[in-house]
């Protein structure tokens, strides 16, 4: 692949993935904990409104990210047969593959399931913030051994 286009497509998989990566640290340790301060029937209707449009930045960030990053893993030659997936580099540009995978199928859902569970009516359920901890203990993990498995590969382990 053409070193211009393999740089663009390299640029565009970082690009995606600091958008997912602050959309997530900005969910979690302000709008969380700004909602769970609220008075709940306002927290409510704010996070309905949000909801839609959050869903949708964070899972097309997401899902560029990822297939940006199969693109990239061939592009650069390091993918190149099946071989080669049981290269060091191989291995864990297979397990970034499960992890963002891991991260695809629980996004679109988590939205809606927790304005399920945080909310009985317009109230908070008790222990609201734990349960929303709770929710999000899988993404801090994947999101860990992604980022642990980009700089293992950037040194080519």
């Amino acid at each position: 692949m053409n070193a211009d286009v393999l740089l663009s497509i390299q640029f565009l998989h970082i690009l995606f993935g600091a958008i997912y990566l602050g959309g997530f640290i900005y969910i979690h340790f302000v709008l969380w904990p700004t909602l769970l301060s609220r008075p709940s029937a306002e927290a409510k209707g704010f996070y309905g409104a949000v909801l839609k449009k959050t869903t949708i930045l964070m899972g097309s960030s997401l899902g560029m990210t990822f297939l940006l990053g199969i693109t990239l893993g061939i592009g650069n030659h390091q993918i190149n047969s099946l071989e080669s997936l049981g290269t060091k580099y191989g291995i864990t540009y297979l397990i970034a593959l499960l992890a963002n995978l891991v991260l695809l199928l629980q996004g679109p859902g988590r939205g809606p399931a927790l304005l399920n569970k945080i909310w009985n009516g317009n109230q908070f359920v008790p222990d609201a913030a734990k349960t929303v901890k709770k929710m999000y203990r899988s993404t801090q993990v994947a999101i860990g051994v992604i980022l642990i498995c980009m700089i293992l590969m950037v040194y080519g382990l």
